[in-house]
């Protein structure tokens, strides 16, 4: 299925379950079937709340390429955008109260309900249709490090990143690369490429990575994907250099009270529903 296809499918889904959602929350909210005109009444304003929603989702990443990371994230991701998008509701109506509803107790139901169905449409619905089939990879890299994420992306079922081979770059002088990845990035249909791009020897084969770059091969540094899989940075960063680059407390001052207000917020959110 193309990148298109797949695209195209997520976004009807995600309109299709904010139109349930929102017939859901009538529901809830008068204890009886919503008729046709107390629906279209509701889904008038709730068409353009539409559209920002889906803009909320595509700035999110929730139409990105399915990647491991984006899994992993997913719950977490889908949280966060529908928290916005409660937020974003409340202000339109505010703002624009000319549709003459202030639907207050239904949009906390709404955003309660369409979460809880964007969750199970994302998670489990969509792989059902076979977005996540499992994509053949190549991992580049050396020591224990490679060795633990070969070993962890291969025997779980949960990520779909699957290594069909994989090159030692301690070796690298006695491999054919040529035969060893470009001939199976092709043959094997490869569609990721996990590469150390911190080691050294990196560099002799970069040239023949460049040439792929047109070939709709995607590059993923292998130290990020590390961290992203064990939640840990890998023991061979932790030198002098990461130390002063990390644990330095101004570097990171924004980006700690920008994510606490959002997590006091959420919280807020969260309690008062």
């Amino acid at each position: 299925m193309t990148n298109t296809k797949e695209h195209l499918i997520l976004f009807l889904g995600d309109i299709f379950f904010f139109c349930v959602a929102l017939w859901g929350t009538l529901w809830l909210r008068y204890f009886e079937i919503p008729s046709e005109n107390l629906f279209i009444e509701h889904l008038k304003p709730f068409s353009f709340l539409f559209i920002i929603w889906i803009i909320v989702f595509f700035i999110a990443g929730l139409y990105e390429k399915h990647t491991l990371i984006t899994i992993k994230k997913l719950p977490q991701i889908i949280l966060n955008a529908q928290i916005i998008n409660g937020l974003l509701t409340f202000l339109f109506f505010y703002f624009v109260p000319s549709f003459g509803i202030t639907p207050k107790t239904n949009v906390f139901i709404y955003v309660i309900l369409s979460l809880g169905l964007i969750f199970v449409w994302r998670n489990y619905i969509v792989p059902i249709i076979g977005f996540r089939k499992k994509q053949n990879a190549i991992l580049i890299g050396s020591g224990e490090e490679m060795k633990e994420l070969l070993n962890e992306v291969n025997s779980n079922s949960r990520y779909n990143l699957k290594f069909v081979s994989f090159v030692d770059l301690n070796e690298i002088e006695h491999i054919d690369f040529q035969k060893e990845v470009i001939e199976k990035i092709y043959s094997e249909n490869i569609r990721s490429v996990v590469v150390d791009l911190r080691n050294k020897k990196t560099e002799q084969i970069l040239p023949n990575l460049y040439n792929l770059i047109f070939s709709n091969v995607k590059f993923i540094d292998m130290d990020k994907f590390y961290e992203e899989i064990f939640d840990k940075i890998p023991l061979s960063l932790t030198g002098y250099n990461w130390f002063i680059e990390n644990i330095s407390s101004s570097t990171h001052l924004a980006y700690d009270f920008l994510k606490r207000a959002m997590d006091m917020t959420a919280a807020v959110i969260l309690g008062t529903i």
